[in-house]
């Protein structure tokens, strides 16, 4: 099952309006609303206190950890969560679900210097369960984020990008008080800053766990989550890809040429881009007259444009009416109106000029002209005649063709 994001008209209630939908350019985020949420019950300073709680409880001792618990005070409004924490918690040791999960959180905030706010998000709703967010609520259900509901075991999107994804697992009202992760596999990415859903990782009822994972963006991402009670049952979603990109510049329209010094090969390399022969799947193709039936661009195309050994030269009428624009400078202009995509042959401007009157010693221009004699015949008497060379090159650089300075590049168009 292929899972995509569609926000219908139908569906856009005061609700929206007021921020609870955050769907843009395919991104659905529903963190921003969980934050929305946190910021009705707690100011600002509040939420950075707790973070620098949370930091300097990571950075101590278990005999500290069990000293702030105690001596913790109400100034930033969650000591819900403060007696709730683990004092003791390292992988492999310690037999519980939190524990194993503040080893993680305590990971990531070590290696980043600071407590992140996704951190601070799902701690807060890890030890909190049964606290109703509403904006953050109302996001999930207009996004369609649902994966799994059944036996108990809620898993659904709370953030979805073209580079990452978050799912949140909840464990609700469900058979005994608690269950196991048997196995779990992203193929198409990875877990970042550590993997909380973890083998053998046990889940209390009531609890929420969440997991960032790390998308490849050139290949379907699916998710696969199993559990060892036979009651649960399984997960296995897949997030169809959006095609990969270039890094940078992900919203380059279809049809949009750049410029490369980069073979095609090296292009699709640096830019970790699979090169495929599947026009429908191919996202940047070389300029060279080729057919892209089944790609986007192939709906108005048969072909892309062949710019291979020519400049790239304005249309001279862009289609567009604009009050403060006119037609184009005739000088600029150009003199065959050439539509787009069109080839033009190379052309000098004519050269014209006359000389000479039948007399051996009329005066030439030493520059372009170069003056020598010849035999003569019956129109001249016999008399030695004059003749003329006339040779461009004694004044201008020459070749082959007509050309401007320039420096030879590839041709790259998006297909897809």
């Amino acid at each position: 099952m292929k899972i995509r994001f569609f926000l219908l008209l139908g569906i856009l209630t005061s609700a929206s309006c007021i921020g609870y939908t955050q769907i843009r350019n395919g991104e659905c985020n529903c963190i921003e609303q969980f934050d929305r949420d946190i910021r009705t019950d707690f100011t600002e300073v509040q939420r950075n206190s707790f973070k620098d709680f949370l930091y300097q409880y990571f950075s101590s001792t278990e005999k500290q950890r069990k000293s702030m618990k105690k001596s913790s005070s109400s100034s930033f409004g969650l000591d819900a969560v403060v007696k709730k924490l683990p004092v003791k918690f390292s992988f492999g040791s310690d037999k519980s679900s939190d524990g194993s999960f503040m080893y993680f959180q305590q990971q990531k905030a070590i290696n980043s210097g600071y407590v992140t706010d996704d951190q601070f998000v799902e701690i807060v709703t890890s030890f909190i369960p049964n606290r109703s967010w509403d904006s953050y609520d109302k996001c999930l259900e207009v996004c369609g984020g649902i994966l799994m509901d059944q036996s108990g075991i809620i898993v659904s999107t709370t953030y979805k990008s073209d580079e990452r994804v978050q799912i949140k697992v909840t464990v609700d009202k469900i058979q005994g008080d608690k269950v196991t992760i048997d196995k779990t596999s992203y193929i198409g990415g990875q877990a970042m800053g550590g993997k909380t859903l973890f083998n053998g990782r046990i889940l209390k009822e009531g609890s929420t766990v969440f997991e960032d994972i790390k998308r490849n963006i050139d290949q379907d991402l699916t998710i696969s989550i199993s559990f060892k009670e036979s009651w649960v049952g399984a997960l296995n979603e897949t997030f169809e890809s959006t095609q990969s990109e270039i890094k940078g510049d992900k919203k380059a329209p279809i049809g949009s040429i750049i410029v490369s010094i980069l073979s095609y090969d090296s292009f699709l390399e640096i830019n970790e881009i699979e090169r495929t022969s599947d026009m429908s799947k191919a996202v940047w193709v070389p300029c060279d007259g080729r057919p892209v039936s089944g790609s986007k661009y192939g709906n108005v195309a048969t072909k892309v444009p062949d710019l291979r050994g020519v400049f790239i030269r304005g249309i001279n009428d862009m289609g567009v009416q604009h009050a403060q624009v006119g037609t184009v400078n005739p000088r600029q202009a150009n003199p065959d109106n050439k539509v787009a995509g069109s080839f033009q042959s190379d052309a000098i401007r004519n050269i014209v000029g006359q000389f000479g009157n039948g007399d051996d010693n009329f005066p030439v221009d030493n520059r372009l002209f170069k003056m020598g004699g010849n035999a003569g015949d019956a129109s001249h008497h016999g008399n030695p005649g004059r003749y003329v060379h006339f040779d461009a090159s004694r004044v201008v650089p020459t070749a082959k063709e007509n050309r401007p300075k320039n420096v030879t590049v590839y041709y790259y168009i998006k297909i897809n």
